[in-house]
């Protein structure tokens, strides 16, 4: 999902979410792997609170459990 404010992309996969920074109309910058946690692929970026929300199932693991992890997006 692209963050217009900050002009980065966040990209949600599996253990981790991968930032980009836009430089230009076609030129991104890696900024960051955030560690998630196993089978975190679903996100939400709420540009009014500045926050990132992502989903961890953890299924498949033994003693699986949900978690909502919240990160505060910083300049």
């Amino acid at each position: 999902m692209f963050d217009a404010a900050h002009k980065r992309i966040y990209a949600t996969g599996t253990e981790t979410t991968t930032v980009f920074e836009q430089e230009d109309a076609d030129h991104y910058k890696h900024l960051a792997d955030v560690p998630t946690g196993f089978r975190a692929k679903t996100s939400i970026f709420v540009p009014e609170l500045n926050r990132l929300y992502v989903a961890v199932s953890g299924k498949g693991k033994p003693n699986a459990q949900l978690a909502l992890q919240v990160y505060d997006v910083v300049p």
